[in-house]
């Protein structure tokens, strides 16, 4: 794929530094960055101590580190720096929220439905060991209880909460932050200015004037980019969620330590790369794909990983590490199918027809 990006030989030159792409940036998307640059900071500085600060820079790690080698080192000029930038926002600030509200709904409705198939539920008091680890709720008992799942009851729930309430959810919206989200721009061309104009590329030694530029790649790097953005807003709520202890290294070393997991574990990267193998099989190369043909199988994997770690995790510490390394096996049989699919299509992609999922007047600028 990367002689593809030389032309007779030539070593491609500058794609534009960060001055030019940010002077190609809608007005909006650089006063997004900038109440974003504004906001991070202040929540650094607000956040109540040197370790929340550290474990806020921290989390910046993945997003930059995956865009870096996905999308600036080598392929900026692929994809739109307005349309990089505001999908990651959507999936920062919107997805989230969006998410949240559509798993409390279905998570409510859903065991509405599932409770007379589920039989009775135990509800039995703690014994003192477990007595301060559970919710004492003021109900007019003085002995604090818990809830006890027969095998069959946690089965069921925890099918439900993974396949319907979290994967199908969330990688619903994920879908929907580049191919329904309005993100106007009035960026002049799909990149920085004299850099990816049809009659400016070919002074940079990177394609013939009159190729197009790999609107595959685009639609790769939008859909990790908003996949990004969501789950590192998903990671901060986990980290900070974790529980507070009086110790306040106890505290960082956990949050840290949540924050290592999440960041190996990037399942939203890899089931929005599924997806973006799957539009691109379905829009470039023009094979009829339904939206359930696009989602089901980013579905099934995210699904079945969250099943397993759902099911394990309230087990004994041999069987919460067995669901892990399940659920790595899992993730890493993903990526490899998901690195598999993107050869294929970006293999046949090269020779077709362009498109990417931005606005007309954008998608008129790389033809």
């Amino acid at each position: 794929l990367e002689d593809a990006d030389k032309v007779d030989g030539a070593a491609p030159s500058s794609q534009g530094g960060f001055k030019e792409h940010w002077d190609a940036l809608s007005s909006f998307s650089q006063g997004l960055l900038i109440v974003e640059g504004v906001v991070f900071f202040l929540a650094c500085v607000l956040s109540g101590g040197f370790t929340n600060t550290l474990i806020l820079l921290l989390s910046t790690i993945q997003p930059s580190v995956i865009l870096y080698f996905l999308w600036w080192r080598s392929h900026r000029l692929d994809a739109q720096a307005d349309l990089v930038v505001k999908y990651f926002s959507i999936g920062f600030f919107w997805t989230p929220l969006a998410a949240m509200y559509f798993e409390l709904l279905l998570a409510n409705v859903g065991m509405i439905f599932l409770l007379p198939f589920l039989g009775p539920i135990r509800v039995e008091d703690t014994d003192e060991d477990d007595a301060d680890n559970v919710d004492d709720t003021d109900d007019g008992d003085d002995e604090p209880h818990k809830i006890k799942l027969t095998g069959a009851q946690l089965f069921v729930i925890a099918l439900y909460t993974s396949f319907v309430v979290a994967a199908l959810v969330e990688e619903v919206l994920k879908y929907t932050i580049v191919r329904f989200c309005p993100v106007p721009s009035d960026a002049a061309t799909a990149g920085a200015p004299n850099y990816v104009a049809r009659n400016d590329r070919n002074e940079l030694g990177i394609r013939h004037a009159s190729s197009n530029p790999a609107a595959h790649r685009a639609t790769l790097i939008y859909f990790v980019a908003g996949a990004l953005g969501f789950t590192m807003l998903e990671t901060l709520g986990y980290v900070f969620g974790v529980g507070h202890h009086t110790n306040a290294m106890h505290q960082f070393w956990e949050e840290a330590w949540v924050l290592v997991i999440r960041n190996l574990s990037p399942v939203h990267v890899i089931c929005a790369a599924l997806q973006a193998a799957n539009v691109i099989e379905n829009q470039v190369l023009g094979k009829e794909m339904r939206l359930y043909h696009i989602l089901a199988v980013p579905v099934l994997v995210h699904g079945a990983f969250d099943f397993v770690l759902f099911c394990t995790a309230p087990q004994s510490v041999g069987i919460a590490i067995l669901g892990i390394l399940i659920a790595a096996a899992i993730m890493v049989g993903a990526a490899w199918w998901a690195v598999k699919r993107w050869n294929t299509v970006s293999e046949h992609a090269l020779s077709r027809s362009s498109w990417a999922p931005m606005p007309t007047s954008d998608r008129d600028a790389l033809v």
